[in-house]
């Protein structure tokens, strides 16, 4: 009878730790992915003096590092990427942009138990200061 709780104890764990594998294979990569697209969406962003020029040109940069980024392993519908100015937009002065994504964690064993709606919501923010000292061609 010992053996047999000793072996059932010994499946359990096992069972835990491949499903906590499979959990960190399956988000620490779109994690990673979300970071990026923020880090990428900010730097696009404040490399131009042009608010209406910057937020775009950011906002395209972050959407197409994620796309890039997975292989088509991505949903572009469920990415969220959102660019601004903290306050207004001009040399010095903080750009801002934050992702986000909800991974599909359906398919891994007894994660219903942590994340009842199936997913997990990934984010990140990324603060720069738009460029100081960026030259003004055609003056």
């Amino acid at each position: 009878m010992d053996e047999l709780v000793g072996f059932i104890l010994i499946v359990l764990l096992l069972v835990l730790m491949l499903g906590v594998t499979t959990f960190v294979a399956h988000v620490q990569p779109v994690k990673v992915l979300v970071a990026a697209a923020a880090r990428n969406c900010a730097r696009a962003g404040v490399e131009t003096l042009a608010a209406g020029r910057g937020l775009l040109q950011a906002e395209q940069t972050g959407v197409e590092t994620a796309l890039a980024g997975m292989g088509g392993g991505i949903d572009p519908e469920g990415l969220a990427v959102r660019a601004y100015a903290a306050d207004v937009w001009g040399r010095g002065r903080v750009f801002v942009c934050e992702t986000g994504y909800s991974v599909d964690v359906s398919s891994v064993p007894l994660v219903g138990w942590f994340y009842p709606r199936d997913a997990v919501r990934l984010r990140a923010r990324v603060a720069l200061r738009i460029e100081p000292y960026k030259a003004r061609w055609g003056r």
